[in-house]
């Protein structure tokens, strides 16, 4: 199967986004060789549930803070609250925020900001 691939830049590494074509939306952050997977995201469902898989860290899973279906999501690791992304829009998406603790690595947050 195919795969699209984007990269990101944080200093002076260079790591990649794998975009495999599966049935539901997968996202790979790899280091720039492709030899260790530092994160994971997977659309778990077709109603907007996802997850990210983050190695040394654990899984982080959104949860929606209202009934509202708007792309609002409050992210915990277990039963810990650790961050919240939302899309900044009035009548058309403007852009992505994503709120999440310094002790995520850099890249891991411009990952889940990117996808």
């Amino acid at each position: 199967m195919a795969t699209r691939q984007r990269t990101i830049k944080v200093e002076y590494k260079t790591f990649t986004i794998d975009f495999p074509l599966t049935w539901n939306r997968t996202a790979i952050l790899r280091t720039s060789l492709g030899e260790e997977i530092i994160a994971k995201y997977t659309q778990t469902s077709w109603f907007g549930r996802h997850e990210f898989d983050v190695t040394g860290h654990g899984t982080l899973k959104p949860e929606r803070p209202t009934l509202c279906f708007k792309n609002v999501f409050n992210y915990r690791i277990g039963e810990t609250l650790i961050g919240t992304a939302q899309a900044i829009s009035s009548t058309r998406e403007k852009g992505k925020l994503v709120v999440l603790p310094l002790s995520l690595p850099l890249e891991v947050r411009m990952f889940i900001l990117a996808v």
